[in-house]
């Protein structure tokens, strides 16, 4: 009878991870499969959606480019992503002005902010 509860508490941690495992490997394909910008319904609507923001440049990953605006009562950290499409057209350092989906918090150029 010992035995058996050795091997249901086995049998129930062993479970556990596993779910656990699927669980993060499920998570970790959504995010990567989100990091893509999604296509818009027409010209007129990308034209809608896009933004033009400048800000201060921090670093920049394999998706993400990660930047800081100070304003009179805040500090915004933020992030926009990127792919293959993204236009760079100047070295990402200092303050940087960014053309970005609104909707989809995505850059389409990015260059820096010229005096």
């Amino acid at each position: 009878m010992y035995y058996m509860k050795d091997l249901v508490k086995g049998f129930v941690k062993w479970f556990i991870i596993v779910l656990l495992t699927l669980n993060v490997i499920l998570w970790v394909s959504i995010i990567a499969r989100c990091q893509t910008h999604p296509k818009h319904d027409s010209i007129a609507d990308v034209e809608d959606t896009a933004g033009f923001i400048s800000v201060k440049f921090l670093s920049k990953d394999d998706r993400l480019i990660y930047w800081k605006r100070e304003m009179k009562r805040e500090v915004k950290l933020s992030s926009f992503g990127y792919d293959k499409y993204t236009k760079f057209v100047d070295k990402l350092e200092g303050d940087l002005c960014i053309l970005y989906c609104k909707t989809h918090s995505f850059a389409y150029i990015v260059t820096q902010c010229k005096e």
